[in-house]
């Protein structure tokens, strides 16, 4: 691995001996993981040595904060390549002297044969880990004295079991989100009982994420410490206007898993059936596959002025904080099928939004009927929309009081200053 330059200082140079090294998915490259981008100034008050790793690099790399008694490097990308790219993937995965005959014995021992799903996620895994290993093998041989730090559980973690096997791995600390997590989120996740050996300390995101863990897989489970996540704090946004639309806002990839079309559907009846008592406008700020469906769907609907759907597109993270400090908003919603801890909401109450969401994963920790509304776990439209239709006619003085609520779940639970120290900690403690 060659290193790369470091934004903030030309003269930096990678220290011999990095004291923690952070895996994570594209950071710094790009616009993603904001959260983990919340995270890192917290990171620089342990005052060692950080070594940056993501997987890939695309895009524009960002401005990485460091300190003279904690330097940052960002190290060259595991891969070459997005692992997205299956023929590359195929290419470097499969032609190279990576272990091999232990995916062979897991394959017909757990029968991943016996579906396709299985087959899909296990081959992609299984080629993905021999890639990184390939490529990095000498690079993580050196790192015997580090802290390693995997911010998901999957992808780059997924080489632990090569570096426990050689006896090379440093601590070793991996975080648990939402879909590296929660096998129902993607339908199957491989090697588990591979990683979970060469996990020292799991740092789910929530406390069902540490239930989830201990009940599925018992005594496999590594050792668990819930560690949250958490937001910044860039005070209140502005009341809701009684007069104006009803505002509803929802931040989210357009995929099957964030099953929006529960909320295109649910307003579309509302609609249709003339119930809504106000005019309604739904913001959705995020891209992806769905988004040409969803927007015929709304040019076929033909809607009148008491229903509008405005599709911003992705936005940088700085212009979504912007758009919650300008713009009213009565009411956030999120209808996925599987979540960890969306970062999303807790900045929405941040803001003092109320929040309409699905039960699933730790989103019950965020969402309660003092500060929103819990949706069941896999509602129906006219589900969603008979408890939307119900919030909007709460009494102006109700829906503020679960405003002021909201605000004070996040000024409780879910402050970034408050959560990152914490974890700091942790991590500290856990390098000695």
């Amino acid at each position: 691995m060659v290193n790369q330059y470091q934004p903030n200082n030309d003269t930096w140079t990678e220290p011999k001996t990095p004291s923690i090294i952070i895996f994570t998915n594209t950071y710094p490259y790009g616009t993603g993981e904001t959260f983990f981008e919340s995270e890192l100034p917290y990171l620089l008050a342990l005052e060692r040595p950080i070594l940056l790793a993501p997987l890939y690099g695309e895009g524009i790399m960002r401005t990485v904060p460091s300190t003279p008694k904690a330097p940052v490097g960002i190290a060259s990308p595991l891969l070459s390549f997005n692992p997205k790219d299956k023929s590359r993937l195929l290419l470097y995965g499969l032609f190279n002297f990576a272990p091999f005959f232990f995916a062979l014995r897991d394959f017909f021992t757990q029968q991943i044969w016996q579906s396709r799903i299985k087959i899909w996620r296990f081959g992609t895994s299984f080629l993905l880990m021999r890639a990184i290993w390939a490529k990095n093998r000498r690079f993580f041989r050196r790192q015997e004295d580090a802290l390693l730090y995997f911010y998901w559980a999957d992808k780059a973690a997924l080489i632990l079991p090569f570096l426990s096997k050689e006896g090379k791995r440093g601590r070793t600390v991996v975080r648990f989100h939402g879909s590296d997590l929660y096998e129902e989120a993607k339908g199957f996740l491989p090697f588990r009982n591979r990683l979970f050996p060469a996990i020292e300390l799991a740092c789910p995101v929530s406390r069902h994420g540490a239930d989830y863990l201990r009940q599925r897989y018992g005594a496999l489970s590594p050792p668990v410490s819930v560690a949250r996540l958490g937001t910044s704090d860039y005070g209140l946004g502005p009341d809701s206007i009684p007069d104006a639309p009803f505002h509803i806002l929802s931040c989210a990839n357009l995929i099957p898993l964030k099953r929006l079309h529960l909320i295109w559907e649910a307003l579309l009846l509302l609609h249709r059936e003339q119930s809504l008592p106000r005019p309604v406008c739904w913001t959705l700020i995020g891209g992806g596959p769905l988004r040409c469906s969803l927007e015929k769907a709304i040019r076929d609907a033909n809607l009148a002025e008491s229903l509008t759907v405005r599709l911003c597109g992705p936005l940088p993270h700085h212009a979504v904080m912007e758009f919650y400090k300008k713009t009213p908003v009565d009411l956030y919603m999120l209808t996925g099928r599987s979540e960890g801890v969306p970062v999303s909401i807790m900045e929405a109450l941040s803001f003092g939004i109320s929040v309409m969401a699905t039960a699933v994963g730790g989103v019950p920790e965020l969402v309660s009927e003092a500060n929103g509304h819990l949706l069941p776990a896999h509602p129906k439209a006219d589900h969603v929309a008979e408890a939307l239709l119900n919030f909007m006619k709460l009494p102006l003085l109700e829906r503020h009081a679960k405003r002021q609520a909201a605000r004070a779940a996040w000024e409780s639970e879910w402050r970034a200053e408050v959560n990152f120290k914490k974890f700091c900690t942790l991590l500290e403690d856990h390098a000695r």
